[in-house]
C-alpha cells in the first residue's frame, strides 16, 4: 500500500495523538503559550473515525500513572494492546521527522507508516467539514466529571494555519461608482500586471490548476494580477469610489449579522482599510484603528471596547465551530478548545474554562491574510449587468512569526 502524503500541519495532527497517548497529560497555556503550571488535564482516552469504524484508544489500568500499555478497541471492544513506551518512541521519530522534512507534502518512513497502520490510523484527523481534529475524554477536576471533548490542532511546525479559510463564502462584494466606464480591454489592463506576466511567461512558472482558475474569468495561462492595494489606489486616482454591496455568500452574511447586524459593513471596511494600507492586517492593529477609526459610529466616550469586544466573540466562535458556507447556530463542533503543536514538539491547549487566555492568544496571534485571487474570484474588476465591481476576500491567519506587516 502507498504510503499517504501530507503536509507538516497535517502530519502534526497524528503526532498530537501520539504524543498524547505518550504523555497523559493536555497541559493548559497562557496567552503567550506558556503551559501554565499546575494545569493540566489528565488524558482518559482518545476516539478517532476511520472509514466509519470508530476506535477507542485508552491505558490497560484505566489511568496513565498506572498503566504499562495502551489498549485499542475497536466498537466490538475487540482489542489490541501497545506498550506505551512505543508511543514514546514513535511520536519522537515521526516529531523528527516533520521538522526535517523540505517538501511541503512528504511521506512519512516506512517504520512511521507500519506503526499507524497497527494502530488503526489510516488518515490525519476528523472530518475535514468539522472544526474539530481530535475527540479525547479527560478528567476535569473543575467539575470533577470526564467529558468527551473536541480540540482543533493547530502547528508551529509547517504554514502558518488559518483560522478563516478564504473562499467564494468569504468574498465582500463592491461596486465601482463614477462618472466613468470601462471598455473590456481598459478592464483586462487594469487588472494585469504586465511585467509580471512577463517574467512568468518567460519562466514558465505556472500551475495546472491556476491555468484552469485564470481560464475560468477568461484570462491566459501565465497572466498575473496587479497588487490589489495598487489596483484600487489607481481606481480611485481615475475617480472611482468603492461602494460597498454585500457579502457574496448569503450564508456567511446572515452568520456576521449574529454577532451584530453591522458586522458585513463593519468587516467590508476593515478590509478596505487593509488594501488602502491606511491599517495594518495584524489584528491588534485592526482593534486599534477600529477605535480610532470609529466606522460604526458607537459612543465611546467611556472607553467601551465595542469593537474589540464584539471581534474578539467572533474569534472565539470561527475558531471552535462556525464555518462561513454552513448555518452557524452556535454550537462549537471543537467544544474543548485549542490544541498547539510548538516548535519544540511540545503540546499546550485552550480550554474553554480559560476562555480569556484563549481570546488573548488568538487576538495576538492572527492577522488577514489574501487567499489566492483566480481561485476565489476576488481582487480584480468585473462586469456585471453592464456596472463594475470588484471582490475583496476575508482570511484569518494565525502568525507564523514575527514578519508579518
Amino acid at each position: 500500500m502507498t504510503i499517504q502524503k501530507y503536509n507538516k500541519g497535517e502530519w502534526s495532527e497524528t503526532y498530537a495523538l501520539l504524543k498524547l497517548l505518550a504523555d497523559g497529560i493536555l497541559r493548559a497555556a497562557d496567552a503567550d503559550l506558556n503551559a501554565i503550571p499546575h494545569l493540566y488535564y489528565p488524558l482518559i482516552n482518545i476516539l478517532r473515525y476511520e472509514k466509519k469504524a470508530k476506535f477507542k484508544y485508552e491505558y490497560d489500568n484505566n489511568t496513565y500513572d498506572a498503566s504499562d500499555n495502551i489498549i485499542i478497541l475497536d466498537e466490538n471492544w475487540v482489542g489490541i494492546s501497545i506498550p506505551i513506551q512505543e508511543f514514546k518512541d514513535k511520536s519522537l521519530k515521526l516529531f523528527d521527522e516533520i521538522k526535517k522534512a523540505k517538501s511541503t507534502t512528504f511521506p512519512v518512513s516506512t517504520e512511521i507508516d507500519n506503526f499507524l497502520k497497527s494502530i488503526n490510523v489510516t488518515r490525519k484527523a476528523e472530518q475535514s467539514t468539522h472544526k474539530r481534529d481530535i475527540t479525547i475524554v479527560v478528567h476535569d477536576e473543575v467539575t470533577g466529571h470526564s467529558p468527551e471533548l473536541g480540540f482543533s490542532i493547530k502547528s508551529k511546525l509547517g504554514s502558518a494555519a488559518t483560522l478563516l479559510n478564504a473562499g467564494n463564502t468569504t468574498n465582500f462584494i463592491y461596486k465601482l461608482e463614477g462618472d466613468l466606464s470601462l471598455t473590456d480591454s481598459e478592464i483586462k489592463e487594469i487588472n494585469i500586471d504586465h511585467e509580471k506576466t512577463k517574467k512568468l511567461r518567460k519562466k514558465g512558472q505556472v500551475s495546472k490548476e491556476s491555468i484552469a482558475d485564470r481560464e475560468k474569468y477568461g484570462y491566459e495561462p501565465f497572466d498575473s494580477l496587479r497588487n490589489t492595494s495598487d489596483l484600487i489606489r489607481d481606481l480611485e486616482c481615475r475617480g472611482f469610489k468603492l461602494k460597498f454591496i454585500k457579502p457574496e455568500n448569503e450564508i456567511f452574511n446572515s452568520n456576521l449579522e449574529l454577532f451584530d447586524s453591522s458586522f458585513p459593513f463593519l468587516f467590508s471596511e476593515i478590509l478596505y482599510y487593509i488594501v488602502s494600507k491606511q491599517c495594518g492586517k495584524k489584528m491588534t492593529e485592526i482593534f486599534m484603528y477600529l477605535e480610532k477609526k470609529n466606522p460604526l459610529n458607537y459612543n465611546l466616550k467611556n472607553k467601551h471596547p465595542m469593537y474589540s469586544y464584539k471581534i474578539k466573540n467572533f474569534l472565539i466562535d470561527t475558531s471552535l465551530g462556525l464555518m462561513p458556507g454552513k448555518v452557524w447556530k452556535g454550537t462549537y463542533d471543537a467544544n474543548g478548545g485549542y490544541i498547539i503543536v510548538k516548535a519544540d514538539g511540545e503540546l499546550v491547549c485552550y480550554h474553554i474554562y480559560n476562555r480569556n487566555e484563549f481570546q488573548d492568544y488568538l487576538v495576538e496571534n492572527t492577522y488577514l491574510d489574501q487567499g489566492s485571487r483566480f481561485k476565489h474570484g476576488f481582487g480584480f474588476v468585473y462586469r456585471k449587468d453592464s456596472e463594475l465591481y470588484i471582490n475583496l476576500n476575508l482570511q484569518i491567519r494565525f502568525i507564523k512569526n514575527s514578519s508579518v506587516r
